[in-house]
């Protein structure tokens, strides 16, 4: 991450109004304790270490403009941040406030006014430090603290009422974890071999990055689907995330394989809201 990042995830919020800069940097400046450490290494380990210098001037700062920012200068500063390494010893997180913020009034024409003030707080962290959610709770709710306490926690899984089931399943994972685990890891990374037109072995890697700001879809309408096709909420998504790629590969006319390997994360129920953490599941699918 400070050389070469490749797991930056950026985030902006519009906030209406003026965002006063100092405000900002006293409510960043209490967040949480990972917040105010950095990664370090050891026997081939990584661990946190506190910054006992730690500064919020070096987290938090106003972007330098001349005048207005429109959407097309916002996309540049996102695709800057992407690219940037962060700095060594230093919490990988940064907030970039962004002032007279001029949103595309095409597209959001019904949640902008055009008579009003807007600051854009574009939020860039290392993803070894939050998850999505770890990003509402301790980034977005200091400036935005009515939208994130009614923010709904993730929807825990369903459970057996039967708790000696529990217990016996929660046994019976942990073994599976310490004596299978390892050599399922091996397995997966031997026979982890695509051959298709987008597979890593055909396409060097390169250092650039393609951003897209869909369109919000409600979760009503995702749980309608799920209702009316009596299909699981994740086989909605995942059929989702197939189409997209089909899509994609259609428009670009590659030749569409009968499997594509990919990673899903997802959250845990639970969640933390008072610290700093990657509280997901990742499993593996074929789309």
């Amino acid at each position: 991450m400070y050389k070469n990042p490749k797991y930056t995830l950026v985030t902006v919020e519009v906030l209406e109004g003026n965002l006063d800069v100092h405000l900002a940097k006293k409510k960043y400046d209490s967040l949480a304790f990972e917040t105010r450490c950095f990664i370090t290494h050891w026997a081939g380990y990584t661990f946190w270490q506190k910054d006992e210098k730690f500064n919020i001037d070096n987290h938090v700062s106003c972007y330098h403009q001349t005048g207005a920012v429109d959407e097309k200068e916002l996309h540049k500063i996102k695709l800057e941040l992407l690219n940037r390494p962060f700095t060594r010893n230093k919490s990988p997180w940064e907030v970039l406030i962004v002032k007279n913020f001029e949103p595309d009034l095409d597209n959001n024409a019904h949640v902008v006014d055009k008579n009003k003030e807007y600051t854009a707080v574009v939020i860039r962290f290392h993803h070894s430090m939050v998850d999505g959610f770890s990003v509402i709770k301790q980034f977005e709710k200091p400036l935005i603290t009515k939208v994130a306490v009614n923010t709904k926690k993730p929807l825990g899984w369903p459970h057996s009422s039967n708790k000696e089931n529990d217990r016996f399943q929660r046994l019976w994972h942990l073994i599976k974890l310490i004596v299978y685990g390892p050599i399922e890891l091996i397995i997966d990374h031997l026979s982890y071999t695509e051959d298709h037109d987008w597979s890593n072995s055909r396409n060097p890697y390169t250092r650039d990055y393609f951003l897209s700001r869909p369109f919000s879809i409600k979760l009503s309408y995702l749980k309608q689907l799920k209702s009316n096709l009596k299909v699981s909420f994740s086989a909605v998504t995942l059929a989702a995330c197939a189409g997209a790629v089909r899509s994609a590969m259609l428009k670009q006319k590659r030749r569409l394989p009968k499997t594509i390997q990919i990673l899903v994360p997802t959250l845990l129920p639970g969640h933390p809201d008072d610290c700093c953490t990657n509280h997901l599941y990742v499993f593996k699918v074929n789309l």
